[in-house]
């Protein structure tokens, strides 16, 4: 479980750098700069999948079109997962 603040450390080529690509793309939705080199097996699906706690104490920061579809998936540990699946480009 990572804290408010959390220090990535490891030595080179370890994959720091990976596991911050991760959560930029699954928080951002965006898959541009993932490209075939990235996929181990060009026919399997990489799959990003993180689950938050305490995402209640931030609803109100969401949007009024927005904050509903949140809410609705909010589980009864008031925890929320959220999953990214990115084909082959």
């Amino acid at each position: 479980m990572l804290q408010p603040l959390a220090i990535v450390v490891g030595k080179n080529d370890v994959g720091k750098s990976n596991l911050l690509e991760a959560v930029r793309v699954l928080f951002e939705g965006s898959a541009a700069s993932i490209d075939s080199e990235d996929f181990y097996d060009l026919g399997t699906a990489i799959e990003i999948t993180a689950t938050l706690q305490g995402v209640r104490d931030y609803l109100e920061l969401c949007d009024e079109k927005n904050r509903p579809k949140i809410e609705q998936r909010i589980g009864a540990e008031g925890l929320l997962t959220i999953r990214r699946v990115l084909l082959r480009p």
